[in-house]
Parts: C-alpha cells; structure tokens; sequence
C-alpha cells in the first residue's frame, strides 16, 4: 500500500519561490534547455503534450520552448498541470529547486549559492532548508533538509561508497512505501557512477559532460569490451541501465516498477565498479570478489 505524504511546503511558500524566480529574471534551467532540465526529473516521453501535433511533452516543450522560445512564457513550467509543481510532493517540489542550483545545471557557484540563501529565506517557515551536501569537481552539490535534522557530513559526494549510501537509501524508500523517492535516490546513484567512471578513467570520459550517464557508460563498455565479438554483450550489459533511466523518473510509482529500478540501478553500477576494477588488480586471474553493490 502506497504511503500517502502530506506536504508541509505550502502553496504560498511555492508561489514565493516562483514569483521570485519569474521577478529576478532567473533562469530556472540554468544553462540547459527547458526539455534537457525537466529531462533530469521527468521522462517527458511518457507525459502528454499539450499540442495536438506531437506525440508526448519531450517535443512538445522542444517545439514551444527551443525551436521556438517565445511561444511560452519563460515562467511556463510552474503552473503547468503536467508537472503540477504547486501541488506536487514535498520531494518533488524539492528535487526541482535542488536541480536548479546543481553544478551541472548552474556553472557558477555564487550563484548557486545565492539562490539557495533565497530558498531557505522562504523554506524554513515551513520547517525546511537546502543544504550544501556535497562536491562535484570542487563544486557544490546541494540537498534539502528538515530544519532540526543532522547534516550529512560528506566530504566528496561521488565515491563508490556513496553510491553504496544512495543504493542504501533507496532500499529504506522502497522499505518505507516512498517509491517516487526511490528513483530520485537512483538518479543520483548513476550520476555517482557516472563521475566516478570519469575519475577513474579520464581519457576515457574526455569530452564527456558529467551528467551524461548514457554515454559514460556506453563509452566504457566499448572501452573494456570492444569490437563486433562483444557486440551483444554490450547489448546486455546496457540493459539495466535502459530499465533504471526509464523508470527512476515514474511519477506513478507503485512497488514493482520502484523495486525494479533499484534492483537495474544497483546492476548498473555493479557492471561498471567491475568493468573499471577488474584489469587494476595486481593478478586478474583470481576469482572475482563479491560485487559492492
């Protein structure tokens, strides 16, 4: 039975943010298109468009907001019933503002900073604020947080041991009922992953944006395992990652389709911990330890 969560950011609070935001001429997707952002949290290709002449909301924003940019206001997407960010989850609502001020989204880190000050002017009225909770490239990763709560001490978000945390977290959602969160924990586990692999194989990943999960992992596979005889290999080695892209932004989640993110999440990241393990280790004959994930 799905927990049924009853938000404590109020719609007043929301408009605050979103008039602010609309008042000050901030851009809400920082150096992204509008679809490329709202990509990060939703899968628009399962969402309706609002123009009869496109199949789902992925070319219909494309259309009104890239190809043609003035046919919307720049304020478009709150108040838009698809994402319904007014009404929206606590953790919805929070995981948008959030994005908005991550390092791949906002390059410049006062900024950020400053916007998040912002937030939390409005936030802790109603018992939350955003926190800096981490570092990608030296740069700052934020989370929200209940006001009273202890802060995560971090001290660098993308390790291998913090997405064995992540992957953690999601099992206590999916435990707790709270299955949208589990696939917001998935996404940050596989951005983890996918900086990780950057890390630890820079020539590799040159050229590469951080966020760009899909192809960080393709580029590995066809690193480690290259050529036509490894072909359906990498066919299968990518099949998780498909399963927990199209499922880690179900809005409509329910038990199976949340279980089964986590459980393609949680194989994602074991195939790429072993595809950039293995061939470091001082004798690559002996057996393979258990996977950490």
């Amino acid at each position: 039975m799905t927990t049924i969560e009853m938000n404590e950011i109020t719609e007043v609070t929301r408009l605050a943010i979103f008039d602010y935001l609309t008042v000050s001429g901030t851009n809400w997707a920082g150096r992204m298109e509008d679809d490329e952002f709202l990509s990060r949290l939703y899968n628009l290709e399962s969402m309706r468009s609002t123009d009869t002449r496109f199949p789902d909301a992925a070319r219909d924003i494309w259309q009104h907001r890239v190809l043609n940019p003035g046919d919307w206001e720049d304020h478009w997407v709150f108040y838009d019933r698809r994402f319904d960010l007014l009404h929206a989850s606590d953790d919805e609502f929070l995981r948008f503002v959030c994005d908005a001020v991550h390092p791949i989204v906002r390059s410049d880190k006062h900024e950020s900073r400053s916007l998040v000050e912002i937030y939390n002017g409005f936030l802790e009225v109603d018992g939350w604020q955003i926190i800096e909770a981490g570092h990608i490239s030296g740069r700052p990763v934020f989370a929200p947080l209940k006001v009273g709560q202890r802060v995560p001490i971090l001290e660098e978000l993308v390790t291998w041991e913090r997405v064995q945390l992540l992957i953690k977290e999601a099992k206590g959602h999916l435990q707790a009922g709270l299955y949208q969160r589990v696939g917001s924990a998935c996404r940050d586990a596989l951005l983890c992953v996918a900086q990780e692999v950057r890390t630890m194989e820079p020539e590799l990943a040159a050229g590469l944006q951080v966020g760009n999960v899909r192809e960080i992992l393709d580029a590995l596979l066809k690193t480690k395992r290259p050529g036509k005889s490894n072909e359906r290999l990498r066919a299968y080695a990518r099949t998780p990652w498909n399963l927990a892209q199209n499922l880690q932004h179900d809005t409509m989640a329910d038990y199976i389709s949340a279980a089964l993110c986590l459980e393609a999440t949680a194989s994602t990241a074991g195939i790429a911990h072993l595809l950039v393990t293995y061939d470091r280790r001082e004798d690559s004959t002996d057996e393979i330890d258990d996977l950490p994930f």
